[in-house]
This record gives C-alpha cells, sequence and structure tokens, in this order.
C-alpha cells in the first residue's frame, strides 16, 4: 500500500479547516492531513510528523502565522519544512517580504482559488515523496550490505593498516571459534599464520591449524590503507567465494553511489527554497510596478496628473526596477552554479575549470543551508587556477566537508566559521579546508576514512561522507589528503591535486 503523505493545517477557525481539507481531497498522491487550531499546536505536531508541507494561516490569536514560521525555521527538525502562507489580509509589502525571508514557498490570498492550492500542495508532495524514496533506497542498501557480508558462506576478516582486526562476520564467528566481539581490536596474526610451503594456515580457538585459502585486498583508495579478507577452507569451491567477493564489491559500490544522489536531492531542494525569495520579489515588485503604472494612466486620462506626482512614481518605480534588476540577477546567479554544480556531478564529466569558480558554484548552491546552521565560510582561493581533472568530484568532496561541519563539528552551537584555502606548488594544488568547530578525538582521527563509521548512526548519518571524500581524492583526482585536529580547535583537512589528472 502506498505510504500517505502528511501535510499541517493550521487555522484557528475550524471551519476553515475543514474546507481546506475539502480542496485537498482525491489528490494525485495519497495525503494524510493533520490539523492544528492554534500556532502552539502547531509546532507540537512538526515534533511528532515530518510534514512536507504546511498550510499556515497568518492571522491567529495569540502567536501568528509568522511568529510560527520563525519558530519552525528554528528547529533544526523544521527548517527546511515548506510554508504556503493562507491569508485573508496580509497586504503588507514587508510582512510579505518578512515571510519570503523565512523561506515562504508562496502566500494564497483567500477566497482561496483550488486549482493553485492542489497545484502547489502537488509538487511538494511528489518532491518529498522523492526525497523520501531515495534516503529509504540509501538506508535499505547499507542493510542489505552488512547481510551480505553477514550472510556470506565464507570468513570475511576486515583489518587495518597495522593487521588489527575491525570487522568479523558469522561465518568466521564459525570457521576460527572466535565471537565477533571478541575479535575486534585483536591482530588479525592471531588466527592466521604465515604460509608454510606455499599453503596459508590458520589456528582455531582450540589450538588447533588448517589449511585455508586466503583471498586478501586492499579497500580501494583508503588512506590509511584498509584490508579485507575471504578465509576459507581449502575444501571450499573457489568460484562461490569470488561471486561472494564481487557482491560485495558492489553493494558498497551501490550505496557510494546512492549516497551521492541524496547529497545532490538536498543541494535541489536548497536551490529551489534559494529561488524563492528572489522570484518572491520578482512577482511582488512586477504587480507593485503594473499598479503603479495603472495610476498614473488613471491620473493622466483625468487631468489630475502633477508633476510632484510624476517624478515621486518615477523615483519609486526606479527604486523597484533596481531591486527586480538584483533579484533576477540573483536567480540567474543560483540557476548558473545549480546547473554547474548538477551536471558535473551527474556526468562526472572530465574538464578544464576554474578552481575558484568551481568551488564559489557549490557555496552558492549550499547558501540556504549554510545560512540556516549560521556558517560563515571565507574562500581564499587566487584567481586563474585553471584544473584539467573532474569538478563534479571536487563540488562533493566540498558538499561532504561542509555539511560534516555543520553536522559534527558545530553541533550544539548556533554559529561557526570554515575556512577554503588554495595555493600552487608546481604542477600541484594544495588546497586547505579548516573550521573552528568541536574538533575530532584523537582516538577517531584513524576512523573517521572508513566506510560505516559514523558517530550518529542510527540519527541521520550513513557513514559513508568521508570515505567518499578519500576515495575521490585518493582515485580520480590522484591526490592525497591528511587530517590535523585538536579537541576545541576545530578540523584540518589539507589536500593535494595535480591541476592535471592523469589519464
Amino acid at each position: 500500500m502506498e505510504r500517505s503523505i502528511p501535510v499541517l493545517l493550521v487555522d484557528d477557525r475550524q471551519e476553515n479547516l475543514v474546507a481546506l481539507e475539502a480542496l485537498l481531497e482525491d489528490m494525485p498522491l495519497p495525503l494524510q492531513l493533520v490539523k492544528a487550531i492554534s500556532g502552539n499546536e502547531a509546532l507540537r505536531q512538526s515534533l511528532r510528523h515530518d510534514f512536507a508541507v504546511v498550510l499556515l494561516d497568518v492571522q491567529m490569536p495569540e502567536m501568528d502565522g509568522l511568529e510560527t514560521a520563525e519558530l519552525l525555521r528554528a528547529n533544526p527538525r523544521t527548517r527546511h519544512l515548506p510554508i504556503i502562507f493562507v491569508t485573508a489580509g496580509l497586504h503588507d509589502k514587508v510582512r510579505q517580504f518578512n515571510g519570503y525571508e523565512m523561506g515562504a514557498v508562496d502566500f494564497l490570498n483567500k477566497p482561496i482559488e483550488p486549482t493553485v492550492l492542489r497545484n502547489k500542495v502537488a509538487v511538494l508532495c511528489e518532491l518529498y515523496a522523492k526525497v523520501q524514496e531515495r534516503t529509504q533506497a540509501l538506508h535499505e542498501s547499507e542493510r542489505r550490505l552488512r547481510m551480505v557480508i553477514d550472510g556470506a558462506s565464507e570468513a570475511f576478516i576486515g583489518t587495518d593498516c597495522h593487521g588489527m582486526v575491525t570487522d568479523w562476520n558469522h561465518a568466521a564467528e564459525d570457521l576460527f571459534g572466535w565471537r565477533r566481539d571478541e575479535m575486534l581490536g585483536q591482530p588479525a596474526s592471531k588466527v592466521l599464520l604465515p604460509a608454510q610451503g606455499g599453503c596459508a594456515r590458520a589456528r582455531h580457538r582450540e589450538g588447533r591449524e588448517f589449511d585455508v585459502e586466503l583471498s586478501q585486498w586492499q579497500v580501494p583508495q583508503s588512506q590509511p590503507p584498509t584490508f579485507a579478507a575471504l578465509v576459507r577452507d581449502i575444501t571450499q569451491r573457489k568460484e562461490a567465494e569470488e561471486a561472494r567477493s564481487c557482491e560485495l564489491r558492489q553493494a558498497l559500490q551501490q550505496i557510494v553511489e546512492q549516497e551521492k544522489m541524496v547529497a545532490l536531492g538536498s543541494i535541489v531542494a536548497g536551490v529551489a527554497h534559494e529561488l524563492n525569495t528572489p522570484v518572491g520579489n520578482l512577482v511582488l515588485l512586477a504587480s507593485t510596478l503594473r499598479d503603479r503604472v495603472s495610476e498614473l494612466a488613471d491620473s493622466a486620462l483625468a487631468g489630475k496628473l502633477t508633476r510632484s506626482c510624476l517624478m515621486r512614481s518615477a523615483g519609486d518605480c526606479r527604486e523597484a526596477s533596481e531591486v527586480l534588476i538584483r533579484s533576477a540577477d540573483k536567480a540567474r546567479e543560483l540557476i548558473e552554479s545549480f546547473k554547474n554544480v548538477a551536471v558535473d556531478q551527474t556526468s562526472q564529466r572530465r574538464r578544464q575549470f576554474d578552481l575558484y569558480t568551481c568551488l564559489n558554484d557549490i557555496l552558492i548552491t549550499l547558501g540556504r543551508m549554510l545560512r540556516q546552521a549560521n556558517v560563515t565560510v571565507e574562500l581564499n582561493v587566487p584567481p586563474g587556477v585553471l584544473m584539467d581533472s573532474y569538478p563534479g568530484h571536487l563540488e562533493q568532496i566540498l558538499n561532504n566537508l561542509i555539511v560534516n561541519s555543520i553536522l559534527h563539528g558545530f553541533e550544539g552551537r548556533n554559529c561557526g566559521k570554515v575556512s577554503i584555502a588554495a595555493s600552487l606548488a608546481g604542477g600541484d594544488i594544495s588546497l586547505v579546508y579548516a573550521d573552528d568547530g568541536v574538533g575530532i578525538a584523537p582516538d577517531l582521527q584513524s576512523k573517521i576514512f572508513e566506510p560505516f563509521f559514523s558517530t550518529k548512526v542510527g540519527a541521520g548519518g550513513s557513514g559513508l561522507g568521508m570515505y567518499i571524500v578519500n576515495n575521490l581524492v585518493c582515485g580520480a583526482l590522484q591526490g592525497s589528503v591528511s587530517l590535523s585536529s585538536t579537541p576545541g580547535q576545530g578540523v584540518r583537512f589539507e589536500f593535494t591535486f595535480p591541476l592535471v589528472a592523469g589519464r
């Protein structure tokens, strides 16, 4: 059965809620309509449900719609919730501007045109459904990979660069007699012995030794290096092991690709919201100019047009035109930046590009996220640095680093600062990313590039962000990355890339 999409209806008059409910019957997507008769009740409902959109009455007693919207934006859980204001008398242009600044998708004046309302709600619900579908697919892929590892018929052992065990599946428990919790953090040499006569040897918990076939590989582009191994009795079929090993790699690659799409989906949603303000300004000012010109024409026809009236109207029109131009330029800049980022990330194309322009484009597309988290970014990249490489990879690296800073570095704070600096060193570019967040504990610094390592697993973190960063840096970009961090003093990542990536 198709899952209903929750929509919040807020109005202090019960008859208005019933009317809205009637207008939203028989929508293309099934809706779960939740009603609230006050701003306080709306806030309580927003903590219980993850709504696709809220239809919010502006004029309510105690707490009006604008105040309710401001409180929704202040809550990290609801700061991205699309809001459509429903009003019977909000014609104050300043208050409308404030509403758009708070992230309003639109204002609908009563009486409401049913087709307009249904179309706007349908678009937002469809976007919500697609984001939920992609997020669910990512979680399902992670679960499948864990099931593949645990359900593998061969013993699977993961180790770090020091030979310490980091992963241990059920088949390994059966083969060696040690439980997973007993082997994590132990040296792999405890069960894997040096080869004798060209044949690998292993030791059971009971002390008996036996011959095994060992397939071992380094996790691609892992830095520091991490390794995975499949261990099986010499009687096990090699073909079955190779098929399972391929399945593990494909499952991990699938999750990585879906993580990229989830990140791009977040950028799409951010840009869509970001465009609300300039587009809202364009519509509002265009209608204002139309009304003013109409007033001038009426005055002229009636013979009441004075010089002072003409000069005042001309000044108002000039000011409105300047705001129109600025809003249009802002919208154009957003669309152009998003187009560059989307094309680069979806096609993974190699091309020549200016480093400053590439990084600035992704910062523009993340503008809404940065403002909501009250994060300032200082970009210190010399102009004219041309690279022949993969801009989509650089954009994804920067996106993941900024998201990590917001989620982890600035957690519990209402502000933060990020700096990005670049310098040339021969045929290489050195890129330094730093924030002033809480930093990373020393015992965790060696783990952050491991797949599925996250301090927020189960709370929105997939544990693949920095793993993807490391793979992109050391893989297609053919560079390196180093981390330095002191708890309480932020993090500092230093990347080195060749200006011209190898073919």
